[in-house]
């Protein structure tokens, strides 16, 4: 049986919170899946986001994560900084309606993740699955 996955009508647009190794690595897979723009990247240090963005032709870069959050054209988030920004960051991109993956295990902030379960039991919802690969 063979399957294969249709590129959305849109690009589905990422964002990118940290910028470290990480974050550069994802950036790197992005650009090799077709339908997927890496459309913003983040980061505390200004410099770090600006020099990641510019390796994406239109990617812009930011400080403020949560700006990055209210852009409509970011569909997904990959939450790649330091543990202790891990569940505040994630929490604040399900509350914004994004999809998200965290990049570390959240074994070691199992405690500050209990609030986001709580909100995607409330948000999500299980999508069979279609040709397209989105939920309709």
């Amino acid at each position: 049986m063979s399957t294969s996955i249709v590129a959305p009508s849109r690009p589905t647009g990422f964002a990118i919170i940290g910028c470290g190794l990480i974050g550069r690595k994802r950036a790197e897979a992005l650009r090799k899946i077709p339908g997927i723009i890496l459309r913003t990247t983040c980061d505390l240090d200004a410099a770090r986001a600006a020099n990641l963005a510019q390796l994406v032709p239109g990617c812009a870069s930011s400080t403020d994560y949560a700006a990055v959050l209210a852009d409509p054209a970011i569909d997904a988030v990959i939450v790649a900084t330091l543990n202790a920004a891990l569940a505040p960051i994630a929490l604040a991109a399900v509350k914004a309606g994004k999809h998200v993956l965290v990049e570390k295990p959240g074994a070691g902030i199992a405690g500050k993740t209990k609030p986001p379960a709580e909100i995607l039991s409330r948000k999500t919802r299980r999508c069979p699955r279609r040709r397209t690969g989105r939920c309709p």
